[in-house]
């Protein structure tokens, strides 16, 4: 086929797919108003995509994996080895190592930041910290259904050693106060 054939046909295949994806937004839209209308808690505006949450969560660290792979194809097919396609390699082995590793980093820092808030705004008190913990744990989409089961756990097993501690030290002050 030639150019002129390839732009005909992507020219016909963008105005089938324009009409479709308005006709689909649309729809989108009018059963967002409908369920807005039944509770308006509901909000007029549609929740993300999952696929537009992945993109905003991982879109930057994918672009760099997929620019890392490109500099380290690059430098690796230039025949004769040169400074730049060493370069090329390294810059390309760097951003596969490095970028997992900084936006691990990233999610670790703000986890800190998260447990610094908590500490700075409830003092030291088992009950706040215990009640923040749970907090951040139920908003964290990073933990997977084992962990959050595991430390909604140890939350429950803390919880119930805590408030245990408290009937023997209620008991044990009663017991001396209504010793004879």
């Amino acid at each position: 086929m030639t150019l002129a054939n390839w732009i005909a046909v992507a020219g016909i295949a963008v105005a089938v797919v324009v009409p479709l994806v308005v006709a689909y937004l649309h729809r989108r839209q009018m059963r967002q108003i409908e369920a807005f209308r039944i509770e308006p808690s509901a909000g007029l505006l549609p929740p993300p995509h999952p696929v537009s949450l992945f993109l905003k969560r991982y879109g930057t660290l994918l672009w760099v994996e997929v620019w890392s792979i490109a500099m380290l194809v690059f430098g690796l097919l230039k025949s004769p080895p040169t400074r730049l396609g060493v370069l090329e390699i390294g810059l390309g082995c760097a951003g596969l190592i490095g970028a997992p590793a900084l936006h691990l980093i990233g999610r670790l820092v703000g986890l800190a930041e998260m447990s610094m808030i908590v500490f700075e705004e409830n003092g030291r008190s088992t009950d706040s910290i215990l009640t923040r913990l749970l907090i951040m744990v139920q908003l964290s989409k990073d933990i997977s259904p084992t962990m959050r089961k595991t430390i909604d756990e140890m939350l429950a097993a803390l919880r119930e050693k805590r408030d245990g501690k408290k009937q023997r030290s209620d008991v044990d002050s009663t017991s001396l106060v209504l010793k004879p």
